[in-house]
């Protein structure tokens, strides 16, 4: 039985224990995730490895274990969990997003837009109508407007602060 010394070495180990057959030995490893605060820059690929688990019990655990972590974090994890092929991995994804009231976590919030999963598009839009007051019909229109009006219009925690003309 193996034993980690170390931040690396746990990473190293998580990483090895994501890869083997046994269900419940995935799900101890992602469990393990947030012990990594020391080495951040793992821990976006750790997740995001556990979030296209095969197993939907070891993609649940994932995306809890995200909420551990810091918001930085927690915004590169969403950068690819946005994309994710499992539509609750999505759909979490999109809730977290909402609450974290950052522009960088409404530009990840956007990206949700690109995807062919039409009611999912929805998902997002209703999200992004709670956040900014209006909904978009395809990424590229939600970003020429977050360009131009969004991001000068609000500040670092999504309050707006432009003219009410």
């Amino acid at each position: 039985r193996k034993q980690a010394t170390g931040p690396e070495q746990l990473a190293s180990l998580i990483r090895a224990s994501l890869k083997v057959s046994n269900e419940n030995l995935r799900i101890e490893a992602v469990k393990a995730i947030p012990t990594l605060l020391e080495i951040p820059e793992e821990v976006p690929d750790l997740v995001t490895g556990a979030v296209n688990d095969p197993s939907s019990e070891v993609r649940a655990y994932a995306m809890d274990a995200v909420n551990e972590l810091s918001d930085d974090t927690k915004l590169k994890v969403y950068e690819s969990t946005i994309a994710a092929p499992d539509h609750e991995v999505r759909k979490t994804t999109i809730t977290e997003l909402s609450r974290i009231h950052s522009k960088q976590s409404f530009e990840v919030l956007m990206k949700g837009l690109e995807t062919e999963d039409a009611g999912f598009r929805e998902e997002v839009n209703f999200e992004i109508g709670a956040l900014v007051n209006r909904t978009f019909g395809s990424y590229s229109q939600a970003k020429a407007w977050w360009d131009t009006e969004g991001s000068p219009n609000y500040d670092d925690t999504m309050i707006y602060t432009g003219d009410d003309e």
